[in-house]
């Protein structure tokens, strides 16, 4: 009898098995059967998920290492992005307005390419990024349109300036509000690119985009940008959703704002600033040795604590932590230091925020944070950091130019 029952029930046996294995996979991050707990997040009142991870984890210490000092190398406003082409010393320069413009070693500018007529400039807008793929041969530009989109274009480089008339559409992301639209771009040391796209807006991910492997937001993208046949752009078969969701070309999510992020060229590291909401900025970490899929947890964590729902079902904790308790506002991610000019900061990760100015250097160990340190440098509305072919870092503004970490006196 009992078991002409089981076997008269078994879809129910069936779908209760399949809900539990996809709960597991972190797909679905919340529970049919009650409602969804509601946090204080709006006060910064919300519980850790681990009381050893809080947010004096890590208190900063003073800089105790060879002097650092910021010397200031240019004169430009509103500086988004500044990266190295392979094998130059000519750094390629975003602005908010959307000028894509080259600087010299000795600090003079050339404009290149004036978008800025196509360019949204509110908010979280404008021309964020520039990159140059590893070959040297296309030059790549982020920008928001006059449409509100997230649009990435390739244009041919002869190692000096794009080429106008070679302009080509590789990707648009259409943005739900003008805020959390991200859009920088780096090439990775697979020469995949990059691209890391917010929540796309509101308070609280309104649109609840940073749970959900439907859409593109809230992560960052991986892919290869060149054209291949009728194909803009192609998906590496690695990627781990590949063919399993509706954006395949996501490599890690549950990211609100990454603003900026960059790789280790020490050990293929990736970095990110993960800029936060109400309470906390982030730092978060993917190994080089990973095959990507890692889940934050925005919007289900704002860090180490609770912002909303249920737990994702598998989710990794930022290195490192900060609260908003001080003035600060926006995490600056920047870069680990593998220059020769100051040599005590080796292997630190740089970063910053954008409201304090004070730039930070954390030393950590297999991805655990070791020490975190001011360095006494205190730029205004940071906005990037950038790493010459040296390894050497700069320091980005939108109203005070561009600065060089170098040995203080």
């Amino acid at each position: 009898m009992l078991g002409r029952r089981l076997s008269g029930k078994w879809w129910i046996v069936v779908a209760v098995v399949a809900v539990v294995a996809i709960v597991g996979t972190g797909f679905i991050v919340w529970s049919p059967w009650e409602e969804p707990p509601v946090f204080a997040w709006e006060d910064c009142e919300a519980p850790p998920i681990d009381e050893n991870r809080g947010f004096d984890d890590t208190p900063p210490q003073q800089w105790e290492g060879m002097p650092v000092e910021a010397v200031k190398i240019a004169d430009l406003a509103g500086v988004t992005s500044m990266s190295f082409p392979p094998g130059s010393e000519t750094a390629l320069i975003t602005t908010k307005p959307g000028v894509l413009l080259s600087m010299a070693p000795d600090g003079s500018f050339t404009e290149l390419l004036d978008l800025s007529d196509e360019v949204l400039n509110g908010s979280d807008q404008g021309m964020p990024s520039v990159a140059v793929d590893p070959d040297g041969r296309y030059l790549y530009l982020t920008y928001i349109d006059l449409g509100g989109s997230v649009v990435l274009d390739e244009f041919e480089w002869d190692g000096a300036a794009p080429d106008p008339s070679t302009r080509r559409n590789v990707r648009t992301i259409p943005q739900p509000q003008e805020w959390h639209n991200g859009g920088t771009i780096v090439f990775g040391p697979d020469g995949y690119l990059y691209l890391g796209l917010g929540d796309g807006g509101s308070i609280g991910d309104k649109f609840d985009n940073g749970q959900e492997l439907d859409r593109p937001y809230a992560s960052i993208l991986r892919f290869d940008p060149h054209r291949d046949g009728d194909d803009p752009y192609t998906i590496p078969s690695d990627n781990p959703y590949e063919g399993r969701t509706d954006a395949p070309a996501i490599w890690v999510w549950g990211l609100r704002m990454p603003w900026k992020f960059s790789f280790d060229r020490g050990t293929g590291d990736l970095w990110i600033g993960d800029v936060g909401q109400n309470c906390i900025e982030e730092v978060d970490l993917v190994p080089a040795d990973s095959e990507g899929g890692l889940n934050f947890g925005w919007s289900r964590l704002e860090g180490t604590y609770r912002f909303k729902g249920y737990l994702p079902g598998e989710h990794t904790l930022p290195v490192i932590e900060y609260t908003h308790d001080d003035g600060d506002c926006a995490i600056i991610g920047g870069h680990v230091y593998r220059g020769a000019e100051i040599a005590d900061l080796q292997g630190h990760y740089l970063f910053a925020d954008y409201c304090r100015g004070k730039v930070y250097a954390l030393d950590s160990d297999n991805g655990q944070a070791v020490a975190l340190f001011e360095l006494g440098v205190k730029p205004n509305l940071l906005t990037s950091f950038a790493e010459d072919p040296d390894g050497e870092i700069y320091i980005l503004t939108f109203e005070q130019g561009i600065w060089k970490l170098v040995p203080g006196s």
